[in-house]
Parts: structure tokens; sequence; C-alpha cells
């Protein structure tokens, strides 16, 4: 059986875990800290999340398009929001989780992914030799972002 993927990455900012957490409720800034190699538009996302919302976005990369529906299933004030591609979506499951800590007067902040390629073996292959890297350096590109808005 093929494993999901788990992957972690985390930043400190000079910000609070609340003024963090609350630029995450509002979806839209998720396009602010998205790199230009993807072409991502919202499609249908509430003005500020909670639990329970459904979002839809369309992302192309290299000129391929596809429809990512994501729902909302928990949200910490000021801790934690948890994300998972509900129906549509590039992978066979993702769950996301944006974890909030206040330290020293700063935040440091978790994003915490777990995924399934679709595909089966050919989706781990393509995983192993792409997939993890791209998240690598997208995740290193939001962190790189944020640290620019809350410097």
């Amino acid at each position: 059986m093929i494993q999901k993927t788990v992957l972690e990455f985390s930043t400190t900012l000079n910000a609070s875990a609340k003024d963090v957490f609350e630029f995450h409720l509002n979806f839209e800034n998720a396009l602010k800290i998205t790199p230009t190699l993807f072409q991502v538009r919202i499609k249908h996302s509430p003005a500020i999340l909670a639990e329970g919302s459904n979002i839809t976005v369309e992302m192309c990369l290299f000129g391929i398009c596809l429809p990512w529906d994501v729902q909302i299933i928990t949200i910490i004030p000021h801790s934690l929001i948890i994300d998972k591609q509900s129906r549509r979506g590039p992978f066979e499951s993702w769950k996301h989780e944006h974890h909030f800590i206040e330290k020293n007067g700063c935040c440091v902040m978790t994003d915490k992914i777990e995924y399934l390629m679709p595909l089966g073996i050919i989706g781990w292959f393509l995983d192993r030799i792409a997939i993890r890297y791209i998240q690598k350096l997208v995740f290193d590109y939001r962190h790189a972002k944020m640290k620019s808005i809350f410097p």
C-alpha cells in the first residue's frame, strides 16, 4: 500500500499569533503568498473563513488548469486552521494544518501537509522525483512572503 506524504515547514514571524492567524482567515491573502509560477483564481470563497467554509480555486501550472475544492474543517482561534481537499483537486487526498504558536512576542507558524498522490505507483514516483520538491519551493516562498508582510 502506498503511504501518504507528510511534510512540515516552519518559520518565525515578527507578529502576534493572533495577527498571523487573522491574515489567514481572509482567503484572498492566499494569493499574496502564492508563487507567481502558479496562476490561481478564486472561483468561490467566503469573505472570512469559518469551520465548514467551502473554497474553490482554479490552479494553473504550465498551461494545465485544475479545479481544487477545499473545505475548512477546523478553526481554533489564533491557533489552528485545518483545510482538506473536499472533492476535485490535484491529489487523491490533501490535508493542510496551519499552526500558529505565540513565542516570545513572535508567531511560530508551521504548515503541515499530508497528501496522497493519484495514479498509484506512478503518482508515488512523481511525488518522489518532483512533487515534494515543488511543495518545499511553494512553502519556502510562502514563508518568505509572510516575513515581508510581517517584518
